[in-house]
């Protein structure tokens, strides 16, 4: 149908042009664009306009104010076919719950003329309705019929042997299960061969897997016989695929690989361990070749394991890494006729990740014992071997694809094979140059990564203390010299240089100083790190040397006076580094540090009004900070944590008149946050409130708690799940009634 002109309905040319050629409006562009598509939308609403009138003009009058509904556009739950074949499906099972039923209960109560009359003639019936059935256009009818006379044939064959016809009930009863299957299959290829149906040509392949696993119960074949079986089936149904078409061949192909599955752990869980995977890897293969490449990766399992078993025991952690090795090289022998990998390479190497990684858990193993060694023990672990081989081909493996993970396997292997102080030393420096020399994108970034966990490794290896201060001096002049060298470590070069000067300073003082007196000399080196770290720009070496003051805190923690002395010392260099371009906020910080300073001294003096010397140093922090046009956090935050911190905690107690005071002051500072609309005096003033609030209330909640029923609790908290569930779902409702009328308004 030609289109026509939206304006005035004139037929438009095949090719389209870019305007109407009677009333010349264009057709092209955006505008264009959007009129065609509201031009369509009219033509759609005006033929469900027209379906609309003509069903109410057929449909039954209903009483008036009562809507109707349209029973045609129910939604349909189940399709037509799908109630039809679940009909079918529940009369042939009950059919079948009959017959079944009757063989085994009713059968001793009736002649042997009268059973067999029974039988054969429900089976007769039951398999000759195929034809009439077909013509009729009942297939799945016909189909349901033929599946309950296959169940007839076989309780014909059990009920002979029980009612022991002919003299069958002599039989061995595993040989004559064989022997009737085999029969049963024969005789149900013929019928599927000449009945009109889809269904019995599959059931004949699934009979056909029968007789096979019968043989082996007469038999009494052993474990290992029955692995080669299941194997041997698997290979069978393979070749009989490629002789069938159409729904038997699926049959084939499921089942085959069904048997394979099952002789597949079969062979894994009997002996003997080697030759079983080996057979279970070519059975895979084969439907590898024909079928699908992903079934390879079967293979690349069975074979790993089949020859890590191979191998010598003492390799125990290097002998799966080394058969998955070789079997993934092995796939790439394989012939292809393009010139190309053989499609079941990537199978097959993905087959033996499992068999790779049973070696990586065994190695990892090994490798937490040698790295916890100096840590635990005070020693590293002893000598390994397999190990490092591992170790080496996840490192060559990793080389090509993934090539940043390739550093610290490299020093995993190395301090594996020879676990010492020396190793790690040397170790680090060649990371080190390994990260200076190495001009790709991530590597250098992860071998300078491995350097501060080596270095770690080294110092806790270190046999005494003189040569612990030698790993330490080495790792500050390899961090110094990488720094100067390589413009682009230098960030991470100057962090472990300074985390190296902390270490080595407290190596050197600790041995002649008391550890409060200590901490002054980590404060000192803390303070030379971050003049280095602010002198080369190094973001990572000042965040490293601000590390270094808790510590030195931490160190004069027993000591009032020290810690004093440490917390103003800190807050000088806070302020310090706050005159850098781009540190200022380091000085709110100094000036907390001060601060902590100031009222760690009172204590060792012994104040208890703690409001007489906070009063000034507020006010003094107000005027500087009123000073700045700022936020209130800036202009008010610091005066007044100055002023309600030291009183809660002296409040905290819960004592005297002071919870009161305070919580008035706060409550002060809030109605004034609220009238300036200040979030600093807001949320601080606030905060104080509630915490001497649920501060004089505690006892009182926690007696009340004590008294209620435990279950009380946990219901509480289900009501409160519930009304919070049932709220979403009632929001997840309105936005689907919102989605559904924005889409009807479209």
């Amino acid at each position: 149908m030609r289109p026509s002109c939206p304006s005035c309905g004139t037929a438009l040319p095949l090719p389209a042009r870019p305007s109407c050629p009677r009333c010349e409006l264009t057709l092209t562009g955006p505008w264009a664009a959007e009129l065609w598509r509201v031009d369509e939308q009219i033509r759609h609403l005006a033929r469900y306009r027209v379906e609309l009138l003509a069903a109410l003009h057929f449909a039954p009058s209903e009483p008036r104010g009562v809507p109707v509904a349209d029973a045609s556009r129910a939604p349909r739950e189940v399709s037509r076919l799908g109630a039809r074949n679940v009909l079918l499906a529940l009369g042939g099972a009950l059919l079948g719950v009959a017959a079944l039923a009757f063989t085994a209960i009713s059968w001793g109560s009736l002649g042997m003329g009268a059973r067999a009359l029974i039988l054969l003639t429900l089976t007769a019936v039951a398999l000759g309705a195929a034809r009439p059935l077909t013509r009729r256009g009942l297939t799945a009818t016909a189909e349901t019929l033929a599946v309950v006379g296959l169940l007839l044939v076989v309780l014909q064959c059990y009920a002979a042997r029980a009612g022991n016809v002919l003299g069958l009930g002599a039989v061995d009863g595993p040989w004559y299960a064989a022997g009737a299957a085999t029969a049963v299959t024969a005789g149900w290829a013929c019928y599927a061969r000449y009945a009109p149906l889809r269904l019995p040509a599959p059931l004949a392949v699934l009979a056909g897997q029968t007789p096979p696993l019968f043989t082996l119960v007469a038999l009494d074949v052993p474990e290992a016989g029955a692995a080669v079986a299941l194997l041997l089936l698997s290979l069978a149904n393979l070749a009989v695929r490629e002789l069938l078409s159409g729904p038997e061949r699926g049959a084939a192909t499921l089942l085959g690989l069904l048997s394979g599955l099952l002789g597949t752990l079969a062979a894994f869980a009997v002996e003997p361990r080697v030759a079983l995977p080996a057979c279970a890897a070519a059975t895979a293969l084969g439907w590898a070749l024909r079928l699908d490449a992903k079934i390879a990766a079967v293979t690349g399992l069975a074979g790993a394991a089949a020859l890590a078993f191979a191998l010598p025991d003492a390799w125990s952690a290097a002998s799966p890494a080394v058969a998955a090795v070789l079997v993934s090289a092995a796939a790439l022998a394989l012939p292809n006729a393009g010139g190309r990998l053989p499609p079941v390479v990537v199978p097959v190497a993905a087959g033996t990740l499992p068999v790779f990684a049973v070696a990586a858990v065994q190695a990892s193993l090994d490798v937490f014992a040698v790295l916890a060694g100096p840590f635990v023990h005070g020693a590293p672990g002893g000598f390994l071997v397999a190990t490092p081989v591992v170790l080496s081909l996840l490192a060559a493996g990793a080389w090509t694809p993934y090539r940043p993970a390739t550093p610290p396997l490299v020093a995993l292997a190395a301090l594996t094979a020879a676990p010492s102080w020396t190793t790690g030393l040397a170790l680090a420096v060649s990371l080190g140059l390994w990260a200076a020399l190495d001009r790709s994108l991530r590597v250098p970034v992860a071998a300078a990564a491995t350097v501060p966990p080596v270095a770690l490794w080294t110092f806790a290896a270190a046999p005494d203390a003189g040569t612990e201060t030698l790993v330490l001096a080495a790792h500050l002049l390899l961090g110094a010299v990488v720094a100067a060298a390589v413009p682009r470590l230098r960030n991470p070069a100057v962090a472990f240089a300074v985390l190296s000067l902390g270490g080595l300073t407290a190596a050197l003082s600790l041995p002649w100083l008391a550890p409060h007196q200590a901490a002054f000399a980590l404060l000192a080196s803390a303070t030379a790190g971050t003049a280095v770290a602010l002198w080369a720009r190094s973001t990572l070496g000042e965040v490293v040397a601000w590390l270094l003051v808790p510590v030195a805190l931490a160190m004069t923690h027993d000591r009032p006076g020290p810690l004093a002395l440490a917390f103003a010392l800190t807050g000088l260099l806070g302020l310090g580094v706050a005159t850098r371009p781009g540190r200022r906020r380091v000085g709110w910080a100094g000036v907390a540090a001060l601060g902590a300073a100031w009222w760690t001294f009172l204590l060792t003096i012994g104040v208890t009004a703690v409001e007489a010397y906070a009063a000034p140093v507020s006010a003094v922090l107000l005027a500087l900070g009123l000073r700045r046009a700022a936020s209130s956090w800036e202009r008010h935050g610091p005066a007044l944590a100055v002023a309600l911190v030291p009183s809660l905690v002296a409040a905290w107690p819960g004592h005297g008149p002071r919870p009161l005071l305070l919580a008035l002051a706060a409550l002060a500072v809030t109605l004034a946050g609220v009238r300036l609309r200040l979030q600093a005096p807001l949320l601080l003033g606030g905060a104080t409130v509630l915490l001497v609030a649920g501060n004089a209330v505690a006892p009182l909640v926690t007696e009340f708690l004590t008294r209620v029923p435990g279950w009380a609790p946990v219901a509480a908290l289900g009501l409160f799940t519930l009304v919070v569930g049932a709220t979403y779902e009632q929001r997840l409702r309105d936005l689907r009634r919102l989605r559904t009328t924005f889409t009807a308004l479209r």
